[in-house]
């Protein structure tokens, strides 16, 4: 018994801390279209989206987790109405969406507006999916 509540507790702390690294990426990619850029701020931006569409998909996905962790701890508690509970997509999808969305209003309400600069190309697997966007290019050196 004890072997296996040492395996739920790290399993807990295991999602907790993906799911905190996911939130973490999703509040960066919002926080340009809610409080603006500041000179010397950067801005990341995807032309193809996968990054910000997969990260909002996976904030679906451990919303509906938690949803259905509750629906399971309330029904352990209420034993007449026992019902099997199984994964929808829909929070997935619309975050998805939502994703894909909060990265193209980037690109055309702050990027657009603002007259930002991408910065040049970097070495690196994370550099070829997502570029970084600032107000004068001698802030690209400084990152």
């Amino acid at each position: 018994m004890e072997h296996s509540r040492k395996k739920l507790i790290i399993s807990f702390l295991i999602i907790f801390i993906f799911w905190f690294i996911i939130f973490w990426i999703s509040y960066q990619l919002i926080t340009p279209l809610i409080f603006g850029v500041e000179v010397g701020d950067s801005l990341l931006f995807s032309f193809d989206s996968f990054v910000p569409v997969v990260v909002f998909t996976a904030n679906g996905f451990f919303l509906e987790l938690l949803y259905l962790g509750v629906l399971a701890i309330r029904d352990k508690f209420n034993y007449k109405n026992r019902v099997v509970r199984k994964l929808k997509y829909y929070p997935m999808l619309i975050f998805g969406v939502i994703g894909l969305t909060v990265n193209y209003a980037n690109y055309f309400l702050v990027i657009k507006p603002n007259g930002l600069l991408q910065c040049s190309d970097k070495m690196g697997y994370k550099q070829n999916l997502m570029h970084d966007y600032v107000h004068d290019l001698t802030y690209c050196e400084r990152k």
